[in-house]
């Protein structure tokens, strides 16, 4: 933890807090370090899946800083988090995002029956509050507005990725990066409906690829459009490594109501983005990103074809307008009040009214 950061809001003095998970969780979410700033903020490093030594250290870090409460960076850190309650006393919070609901904590898990122990849940969808409901859990949850730093630097194992699936690409060959939906029936129909009647005929780079061989079939089916496909997460610095070789993106948001954080870094690359989307908190039609309504094919295909046609200094500063408006537009000091002020609330701590703290 950086103490030089101090806290975005001084309205509320922050409580001491535990943080439980990976460094690097901690530092995806600025945020919430913004928030924790300049108090007691402590990192445990053991893997989620051995519990028992993730508890012991947890149980010895916030005895030692008088933690007022904890905070968990991943969902399947809460048996952790359900033992840490009972034993100390004191409020326990989680981060969790919709994927991660989807895809890692089955319906039956006992996972859940330990999410539904704690306090209060802080994601980025909102339609999370909806999601845990379905699951039979009534745990509180706060949406915590999108949010977006510099844009961050291609990792060199991203670029040896990305470099490897472009080998033997002609020089001056369009490129569409292609973000990989939430389904293989949803690449289908990107594949069918969209990408095959592009006039350009561009090159397509699949990335957000977990398992590349389960996608192999469907991009290479005779008569398709040319793919290549990058394997590993659609992470800040895989999408940065992909900007760098690509003339636009386009993608499908897995819920593209609801999930507007994930997209922040994809509009803030430099490249232009189209997306099959309503408008959300990260999204504004042609303030940084071309939003096609969910359905109109025509539309998306045109849009398309009209970016792709332009000349390539003309998108490029087009991406690069649409990072500079994102960066504007969604800075980190307003997931920093709402980590503080919940934090400060669950611990009973009254939020203070800034003409008053003025005179004192």
């Amino acid at each position: 933890m950086n103490p030089a950061i101090v806290p975005v809001d001084r309205r509320v003095r922050a409580p001491r807090v535990l943080v439980v998970g990976r460094a690097a969780s901690l530092r995806r979410d600025r945020g919430l370090l913004l928030a924790l700033g300049g108090h007691t903020a402590v990192e445990t490093m053991a893997p989620s899946a051995a519990w028992p030594l993730t508890y012991l250290r947890a149980l010895r870090a916030a005895r030692r800083h008088d933690a007022e409460l904890v905070h968990l960076l991943d969902a399947s850190l809460a048996p952790t988090g359900r033992r840490l309650r009972s034993r100390l006393g004191v409020p326990v919070t989680v981060s969790i995002t919709a994927d991660a609901l989807r895809t890692q904590i089955a319906p039956s898990s006992p996972l859940l029956r330990d999410l539904g122990r704690l306090d209060e849940a802080f994601t980025p969808d909102r339609s999370m509050d909806a999601m845990l409901r379905s699951q039979g859990l009534d745990l509180p949850v706060t949406t915590v507005p999108p949010a977006i730093d510099l844009p961050a630097a291609p990792a060199e194992r991203a670029l040896r990725a990305v470099s490897s699936a472009l080998r033997g690409v002609a020089p001056g060959r369009l490129i569409l990066g292609v973000r990989m939906p939430g389904s293989s029936d949803e690449l289908r129909w990107l594949r069918d409906a969209v990408l095959a009647r592009l006039e350009a005929a561009p090159l397509c780079v699949l990335f957000g690829v977990a398992d590349p061989s389960a996608v192999r079939p469907i991009v290479r089916r005779r008569g398709a459009p040319e793919f290549r496909v990058v394997g590993g997460p659609a992470d800040d610095e895989r999408i940065a490594a992909v900007a760098r070789c690509v003339d636009a993106f386009v993608c499908i948001p897995r819920d593209h109501r609801t999930s507007p954080a994930g997209l922040l870094p994809l509009v803030a690359s430099g490249a232009p983005v189209v997306a099959a989307a309503d408008e959300t908190a990260g999204l504004r039609h042609e303030h940084n990103a071309f939003v096609v309504p969910p359905g109109d094919d025509a539309q998306l295909v045109r849009i398309l074809d009209s970016l792709l046609a332009l000349p390539a200094i003309q998108r490029h500063a087009l991406g690069e307008d649409f990072a500079r408006w994102t960066l504007r537009a969604w800075p980190w000091e307003a997931p920093a009040d709402v980590y503080v002020s919940r934090f400060a609330a669950l611990v009973g701590r009254p939020r203070i009214p800034a003409e008053l703290l003025r005179a004192a």
